[in-house]
C-alpha cells in the first residue's frame, strides 16, 4: 500500500489559539510593562478602573496589581484581580468549548453534511457571539445549499422536458435536455439509462427513415402501374416504421380511395341518400362530405350539402347563443371572484336580453360585494388611526406616515391624519437631525478615547474640547481632559529615564537588524540596567542568544547541504537516478525552498518518469497487439483493426500492425454483404458503452461502426462527443487536481502539516498517477519523524480491544508546544473498522484534553498524524502522561512519537 493511503491526519480547531497563547504571556508580564506609568495607588485605581470599563482586561489587572504593590492588602484591588482572573478564565473555557464546537463543524462540512455543520457553527455563535469565521462559514452553507437547489429545480425541468420529448418522438431535442441534466449531476444512473435508451431510439430510427424512405419508392413504381393495392401495402409498411410522418399519411389517403373508391363512394351515397329522407340533416351532411372526399369530381355530394346548409342556416338562433356565451363567461368569473370582469359580462348578457332578471341579480350581488368592502374598511378606519399614533409615540416615523396616508385615503375630508403626518414628517426630521449631532458627538469621542488609549494626549485634549463645543451639557469631555493633565505631569518625570532607556533600545534594535547578535545583546543589558523591572530587554536578550544558537545551526546545516547535493551531483552523473533522487530530496529536507536542488529534483524525476514512460508505452505496445490477435483469432475483424491501428499508434514504424491490417481489410470486402448488421451491432454496444460513461471503450465502437460505413454521420457525432468527454474529464481533472496542490502547498509553506497531508491525499485521489503529492507527505512524514523530541512508545505494544495502555513522559518545554504533532504508527489487528481513543494530562490536574482517530480494517500498518500544539490544554500545562484506548478490537502501536515543527 502507498504512503498516503496509510497517513491519517487530525486537525482540531484553533483559530485563536496564537492569540491566546500571546493573552497568556502579556497576562504574566503585564504588571512590570505598565508599572513605569503609576507612580501612586490613586493613580493605578484610575488607570485600572478606566480599562476595566472598557473591558481591557489585560491593562486593568496590571494596574490593580501595581496599586497592591502601594497597599498590599487593599481589598478592593485584590477583589477586582480575582474578579479579573475569573472573567479571563470564563474565556478561556468558552474559547475551548468554542474550538470542539468548530472541530465537529468542520468535520460534518468536509463530509458535505451541511445542516449538521450549519447547526454546530451556530452553537459555536451562542459561545463566541460575532465571530468571523463561523458567520463567514455559515453564509458558505447557504450559499451552496441556494446553489444546490436551483441546480436540483434545473435537473428536474431538463429531466422532464426530456420525457416529454420522448413521448413526442422528438429524440434529438431529448437527447439535448438529458445532457444537461447529466452536466448538472454526472453518474446519475437514471439519466445514464435514458441516453442510452434514447440514442437507441434516435438511431433506429434514422435506419426506420432510410427503410421507410425505400418502401416509398417502391409504392411510387406500383403507382406508376395503377397497382393501388400493392402502393397502399408499401405505403403501410412505411407508416409503421415512421409513424406520423404527413408525407406517408397523405400518400396512403390518396391511394387507399383510389383502390376502393367506386364500392365506399356509392355505398357513402346510399346510405346519405336514406338519412336525408329521414330528415336527419347533420348525419346525412357527413355523409356527403365523406362520399365528396373520396370522389370530389363528382357535383352530387356537393349540391346536397349545399341545401342542407340552408335548411340548417334558417334554424339556427344566433342572439340566444351569443346571450348563453355571456352568461356561462361572466358566471365563470364570479365564482373566480373577478368580480370587475363578471360585471362587465353581465352587462353584455343584459344589453342582449334587457327583461333577463338573471343578469340583473348577479349585478346586484356583485354591487352589494363592493358596498360590504367599503364599509368593513370605514369600520378599520378608527383602528388604523390609533396604530399611527402609537407608532408616531414611539418614534417609528416611517410606519406611522404610512398609516396616516392609508387613513386620508379612506377619510380624505378628515383633517387629522393629514395633521399628524405634517408632524411626523417634522418630528421625523428633527430625529434625524439628533442623530446626525450625536453620530459626529460619539465619532469625536470615539477618536478622542483612542488618542487618550495610544498615550497621544495632546491630540487627545484637542478632540475633547472639539467634542465640548458639540454638546457642551456633556460631563464626560471635561472629566477626561482632568485625567489627561494629572496624567501628563506624573509622566514628565519618567522622561528622562525612558530616554536613555529609548537610546540603548534603539542602539541595539538596529545592531540586531545588521545581525551583530553579540553587540545587540550587551545593548540590552545596558537598557536593562536603566530599566531593572523592564520585561523588553530580558526577551530580546533570550531572543539574540537564539538567534545566535540559529545562525550557528543554519552554517551546519548549509555544509551538510553542500555534501549532499555534491553527492547527489555525483550519482547523477553516473545514471544512479533513483539513489540521485533520494540523495536530492535530502538536501531538500534540509534547505527545502533552494532553487538548484529543486531543479535537480525535478530533472531526475522527470529522466525517471521518461524512463517508466517508454516501458509502459512498449508494454501498452505489445496488450494492444496480443488484444488485435486475439479478436482477429475471434473473427472480430472491424475491432481488430481498431486494435492494431491503436498499436501502430503507439509505434507507427512497425510493420506486423500494417501487414495484419491489410489482412483484416481483404476479409472485410468478402463481409460486405453482412455489413447493415454489423453496423448496428456496433453502434448499439457504442451508445450501451457511452450511456455508462465509459468514453474510452465507446470510442472504439463507434470508430468500429465508422469503418463498417464511413459516409454515416451518426459514428463521427458518437466519435466527437467522446473525445469532447474525455477531454472535459482531463481538463475537469486537472483542475481539480491543481486545486487540491495549491490547497496543500499553501499549508506546507503555513506549517500546517497535518491539512497539508490531507489535500495531498485529496490530490492523490484525484490523479493517481501522479508522484508529486506521495513525494510531499513523504517528505512531511519524514519531517515529522525527524525533529522528534521524545518517543513515548518506541517498542511494539499490543492493546485488546477496550483495554487503556498509559505511557507518561517527562514535561514538554513551554517554548516548543505550540509547534508540536504527535506521529502514531499503528496497525488494525482485526477485520472491523473502529475508533483510537486518545487522552492526555497531568499527574496533579487529571485529564487535559485528547483525540479520536480510525484504524482502517485492512491489517497494515498506518502514520496517523495529529497537530496538538493548537490545542490550549496540551501548551498551557505541563502534560506528562498520554493513554490510548482501542474501542472495538486489538491494536498494535510500534511508534508514538511527539515531534515538533519549525
Amino acid at each position: 500500500m502507498r504512503l498516503m493511503n496509510k497517513t491519517h491526519t487530525l486537525n482540531p480547531a484553533g483559530s485563536f489559539t496564537a492569540l491566546i497563547f500571546i493573552i497568556l504571556s502579556v497576562t504574566l508580564f503585564a504588571p512590570q510593562i505598565h508599572a513605569q506609568q503609576a507612580k501612586t495607588y490613586d493613580e493605578a485605581i484610575i488607570m485600572g478602573d478606566k480599562y476595566y470599563k472598557q473591558g481591557k482586561l489585560l491593562d486593568a489587572k496590571a494596574y490593580y496589581q501595581m496599586a497592591l504593590k502601594f497597599k498590599k492588602d487593599d481589598t478592593y484591588a485584590k477583589s477586582k484581580t480575582e474578579e479579573i482572573v475569573k472573567k479571563l478564565q470564563e474565556q478561556f473555557d468558552n474559547e475551548e468549548k468554542y474550538y470542539d464546537i468548530i472541530d465537529r463543524a468542520d468535520d460534518f462540512f468536509d463530509n458535505n453534511s451541511l445542516d449538521a455543520a450549519l447547526i454546530q457553527y451556530k452553537e459555536a455563535l451562542k459561545v463566541i457571539p460575532g465571530d468571523n469565521y463561523a458567520k463567514e462559514q455559515i453564509a458558505k452553507i447557504n450559499r451552496i445549499k441556494k446553489e444546490e437547489a436551483d441546480k436540483q429545480a434545473a435537473f428536474k425541468e431538463a429531466r422532464n422536458k426530456a420525457l416529454e420529448l420522448t413521448g413526442k418522438r422528438d429524440y434529438k431535442g431529448a437527447l439535448e435536455q438529458l445532457k444537461k441534466a447529466d452536466a448538472l449531476y454526472p453518474g446519475n444512473k437514471e439519466i445514464d439509462a435514458q441516453i442510452t435508451q434514447v440514442k437507441q431510439m434516435l438511431t433506429q430510427q434514422k435506419l426506420n427513415l432510410k427503410k421507410a424512405d425505400e418502401e416509398v419508392q417502391l409504392a411510387g413504381r406500383y403507382l406508376l402501374i395503377k397497382n393501388y393495392a400493392e402502393a397502399l401495402a408499401h405505403y403501410r409498411v412505411a407508416d409503421s416504421l415512421v409513424p406520423g410522418n404527413p408525407n406517408i399519411l397523405l400518400k396512403i389517403k390518396e391511394t387507399e380511395p383510389k383502390a376502393k373508391i367506386q364500392a365506399k363512394y356509392n355505398k357513402l351515397s346510399e346510405e346519405a341518400d336514406k338519412l336525408y329522407m329521414a330528415k336527419n340533416y347533420m348525419a346525412a351532411r357527413q355523409k356527403y362530405s365523406e362520399a365528396e372526399k373520396i370522389w370530389p369530381e363528382n357535383s352530387y355530394p356537393k349540391e346536397m350539402i349545399l341545401r342542407i346548409d340552408e335548411m340548417l342556416q334558417k334554424q339556427k338562433m344566433h342572439l340566444e347563443e351569443n346571450y348563453q356565451l355571456a352568461i356561462r363567461h361572466a358566471d365563470s368569473l364570479f365564482l373566480q371572484k373577478e368580480f370587475e370582469n363578471a360585471k362587465a359580462e353581465y352587462n353584455m348578457a343584459l344589453t342582449l336580453k334587457p327583461d333577463e332578471q338573471y343578469p340583473k341579480q348577479k349585478l346586484k350581488e356583485i354591487d352589494d360585494y363592493f358596498a360590504m368592502q367599503k364599509k368593513k374598511l370605514e369600520e378599520n378606519y378608527q383602528a388604523v388611526i390609533s396604530t399611527a399614533d402609537s407608532l408616531l409615540s414611539k418614534n417609528l416615523f416611517d410606519e406611522a406616515i404610512e398609516k396616516y396616508t392609508l387613513a386620508m385615503q379612506v377619510k380624505p375630508g378628515d383633517p387629522y391624519p393629514a395633521r399628524q403626518l405634517k408632524q411626523a414628517e417634522t418630528a421625523k426630521e428633527k430625529y434625524l437631525e439628533e442623530e446626525k449631532l450625536n453620530l459626529k458627538y460619539n465619532a469625536v469621542i470615539a477618536e478622542a478615547d483612542r488618542l487618550y488609549d495610544n498615550g497621544q494626549y495632546d491630540l487627545a485634549i484637542n478632540k475633547y474640547k472639539e467634542a465640548q463645543i458639540l454638546k457642551s451639557s456633556e460631563k464626560y469631555p471635561e472629566e477626561k481632559i482632568k485625567k489627561i493633565r494629572t496624567v501628563l505631569a506624573n509622566l514628565e518625570k519618567q522622561r528622562i529615564m525612558d530616554e536613555k532607556y529609548g537610546n540603548q533600545i534603539i542602539l541595539a534594535t538596529r545592531l540586531a537588524k545588521e545581525k551583530k547578535y553579540e553587540e545587540a545583546k550587551k545593548a540590552f543589558e545596558n537598557a536593562l540596567s536603566f530599566k531593572p523591572d523592564a520585561t523588553l530587554p530580558k526577551l530580546k536578550m533570550a531572543e539574540m542568544d537564539s538567534l545566535i544558537q540559529d545562525r550557528n545551526e543554519k552554517e551546519r546545516i548549509q555544509k551538510l547541504f553542500n555534501a549532499t547535493v555534491k553527492r547527489g551531483d555525483s550519482l547523477l552523473k553516473i545514471k544512479e537516478y533513483e539513489k540521485a533522487l533520494d540523495t536530492y530530496t535530502q538536501a531538500l529536507n534540509l534547505k527545502p525552498d533552494d532553487a538548484y536542488a529543486l531543479k535537480q529534483k525535478n530533472s531526475v524525476t522527470q529522466t525517471i518518469a521518461s524512463i517508466e514512460k517508454a516501458k509502459k508505452l512498449q508494454q501498452a505496445y505489445d496488450e494492444s497487439i496480443r488484444n488485435a490477435d486475439r479478436l482477429l483469432k475471434d473473427k472480430n475483424y472491424e475491432l481488430a483493426k481498431v486494435t492494431y491501428q491503436k498499436a501502430l499508434g503507439m509505434k507507427p514504424d512497425e510493420q506486423y500492425p500494417k501487414s495484419k491490417i491489410a489482412e483484416i481489410d481483404k476479409k472485410l470486402e468478402q463481409l460486405e454483404k453482412e455489413k447493415e448488421q454489423r453496423y448496428l451491432q456496433a453502434m448499439i454496444k457504442a451508445e450501451n458503452l457511452f450511456g455508462q460513461r465509459n468514453y474510452a471503450e465507446a470510442l472504439i465502437q463507434y470508430k468500429v461502426a465508422s469503418s463498417i460505413k464511413p459516409e454515416e454521420p451518426d459514428p463521427m457525432t458518437g466519435i466527437d462527443e467522446c473525445n469532447r468527454y474525455i477531454n472535459e474529464q482531463i481538463k475537469k481533472l486537472k483542475t481539480q487536481y491543481n486545486l487540491a496542490i495549491a490547497d496543500a502547498d499553501k499549508f506546507y509553506a503555513a506549517k500546517i502539516y497535518d491539512r497539508a497531508i490531507k489535500a495531498y491525499q485529496r490530490a492523490d485521489k484525484i490523479k493517481p498517477d501522479e508522484t508529486y503529492p506521495e513525494e510531499m507527505i513523504a517528505r512531511i512524514t519524514k519531517f515529522i519523524e525527524d525533529n522528534a523530541i521524545t518517543d513515548v512508545i518506541s517498542t511494539p505494544v499490543i492493546i485488546k480491544k477496550g483495554e487503556t495502555k498509559k505511557v507518561t513522559f517527562p514535561p514538554l518545554p513551554v517554548k516548543v508546544r505550540k509547534s508540536n504533532y504527535i506521529l502514531v504508527k499503528a496497525r488494525n489487528l482485526t477485520n472491523d473498522e473502529y475508533k483510537i481513543i486518545f487522552a492526555y494530562g497531568s499527574e496533579k490536574g487529571g485529564k487535559n484534553g485528547g483525540f479520536v482517530v480510525t484504524a482502517p480494517a485492512d491489517n497494515e500498518e498506518h502514520d496517523f498524524i495529529i497537530r496538538v500544539g493548537n490545542q490550549y490544554k496540551w501548551f498551557s500545562e505541563d502534560n506528562t502522561w498520554i493513554t490510548v484506548m482501542p474501542e472495538g478490537g486489538k491494536l498494535e502501536i510500534s511508534l508514538l512519537r511527539i515531534s515538533k515543527s519549525n
